[in-house]
């Protein structure tokens, strides 16, 4: 899951790239493919683009073929929320008939008034769950800990400068993987045996073969 609170250039590629990664991961080599497995990634974005009225309240992607429009892989799925979309459907709708669960939700995340609460959660709240979310609410905003927008300014200057430090530091990281990769083409190509190689790259002997089978 990933909570967008601003749009930026790369950030569907970022989000694809965790998506990718955690669906790499769930497999090992020489397991036997698992074709109820499904990979699911939740964006819920809080943020209004130059496209937002075009927006719809939940978004489904899935990889498809261009020409067939056939799922080229079924198990791995993304949905978009837009949680500001669905506050604005939300009010818009609210005493025009049946709201959708999705879009209470969506509303509930981007409230800015506790009173709303009892009214956005008919129907995917009990009583109970009601209550506990806003006497938390309740405690938290005694202690003034909600955010004020200078603070939340500040906060998104400091996610976008992590997310600089974070691509800087995936680029030093493959370029020093490359390096390292061809290090050990170099000794292959000079006969060196693997245990050696092994050694000097830090890399196992599998890793060694699998460079050497690509060459």
């Amino acid at each position: 899951m990933e909570i967008n609170s601003y749009s930026y250039a790369g950030l569907i590629v970022k989000n694809l790239a965790y998506l990718f990664q955690l669906f790499g991961t769930s497999f090992k080599r020489g397991e036997k493919y698992n074709e109820n497995l499904l990979v699911m990634q939740i964006n819920i974005n809080c943020f209004k683009d130059i496209n937002y009225n075009e927006i719809t309240t939940l978004e489904t992607y899935r990889i498809i073929n261009d020409r067939t429009h056939e799922l080229y892989v079924k198990n791995v799925i993304i949905f978009e929320l837009n949680v500001a979309k669905c506050k604005e459907v939300y009010y818009n709708e609210k005493n025009k008939g049946k709201i959708l669960k999705h879009v209470r939700w969506g509303a509930l995340i981007y409230y800015n008034n506790i009173n709303d609460i009892p009214e956005i959660t008919k129907g995917i709240l009990s009583f109970e769950e009601r209550k506990l979310i806003m006497d938390k609410l309740s405690e938290l905003t005694h202690e003034d800990l909600f955010m004020t927008e200078e603070e939340a300014l500040e906060w998104a200057e400091w996610e976008r400068n992590s997310i600089k430090a974070e691509a800087k530091k995936e680029g030093l990281k493959e370029g020093i993987e490359q390096n390292t990769k061809n290090t050990i083409i170099a000794m292959l190509e000079n006969n060196i045996d693997l245990e050696t190689i092994s050694k000097i790259t830090n890399k196992t002997i599998e890793e060694i073969n699998l460079i050497k089978e690509e060459q």
